[in-house]
């Protein structure tokens, strides 16, 4: 096939890498000649071929195709899901209607990009002293959290209990420091947050599968500063009294993506190596292979 200037113009803005849009400008500067711009560059002609027609089809699922009349473009996140043209009698169009859905594979491609602009703006913190006190080598602590649901909004005359972004954060780090002050001095301590640590998983306050609507706390943006900031500081608490620190975060069905994010936003804090596991962060001095072999099984298996 064989591309005009002007058809390489308008593939530009859904372009899906830095180097497909390189490919398109260069294309273009040859006054749309695959051939010659693929040799002048030492690329494969099929490879060039390839990497338009993908981009086409890339243009046409947002409603780009204008040797079909679609030039009615979605949102990036959405695709067209079909379109009705209503044509006159001399073929030109008339009126026409664009039918829209949700496109997932790109709304997590999105989510994916916006987890790796937070990540890139995360400083690393500085590495935790050693515990003063003398721990015990042969004992493990564990430190279990589970369904927080940070974010959550609950009216005590409703249900008993007032709960909150506030409440939530005041609560739980109190917690966390009476469990590590009335625990033994064991050398290696894990904290195991078992699932639903965030109570809704987006911008909006719904169970990601069933679509349930859920009372929440003021915005998604200030629910996540409060759920990395309690996390934060039971890692702190922890690594002050235990030289080696594990930290499993685990999903529930009100957090599937949010604990994704959450264990990638850990890996790349610089305290922590790769994770070991599927649910597994490491902090400080924890090293995988000295773990007790009954829980680097475990975790190893996802439990």
């Amino acid at each position: 096939m064989s591309y005009t200037v002007k058809q390489l113009e308008g593939l530009l803005p859904f372009a899906a890498s830095h180097e497909q849009e390189k490919t398109i400008l260069g294309v273009i500067e040859y006054g749309g000649s695959v051939p010659e711009f693929a040799k002048a560059h030492g690329k494969a002609t099929t490879n060039v071929y390839r990497s338009l027609k993908n981009c086409r089809k890339r243009a046409a699922k947002r409603g780009h195709a204008p040797e079909h009349d679609m030039t009615q473009t979605v949102p990036d996140g959405y695709k067209v899901k079909g379109t009705s043209t209503l044509y006159d009698d001399e073929g030109f169009v008339k009126m026409q209607w664009v039918k829209t859905n949700v496109d997932n594979e790109r709304q997590f491609e999105i989510m994916q990009e916006a987890i790796e602009g937070l990540c890139d703006g995360i400083k690393a913190l500085t590495p935790m002293p050693r515990p003063v006190t003398e721990n015990n080598e042969d004992l493990l602590n564990v430190y279990t959290m589970t369904d927080t649901h940070i974010g959550m909004l609950a009216w005590g005359k409703e249900t008993g209990r007032d709960w909150d972004l506030d409440i939530a954060e005041e609560t739980l780090t109190k917690c966390f420091g009476d469990m590590v002050h009335r625990s033994p001095n064991a050398d290696t301590a894990v904290i195991a947050q078992l699932g639903d640590w965030l109570h809704y998983d987006g911008l909006e306050a719904m169970t990601p599968t069933s679509g349930h609507v859920l009372d929440a706390d003021s915005r998604a943006g200030k629910m996540v500063a409060v759920a990395c900031r309690v996390m934060e500081n039971l890692v702190d608490q922890a690594l002050a009294k235990h030289n080696k620190v594990i930290l499993v975060i685990a999903e529930g069905n009100h957090d599937l993506y949010g604990s994704l994010w959450l264990r990638t936003s850990w890996v790349h804090i610089g305290r922590l190596p790769l994770p070991a596991g599927p649910m597994l962060a490491r902090a400080d001095r924890a090293v995988r292979d000295e773990l007790p072999d009954e829980l680097g099984e475990a975790v190893s298996d996802g439990a």
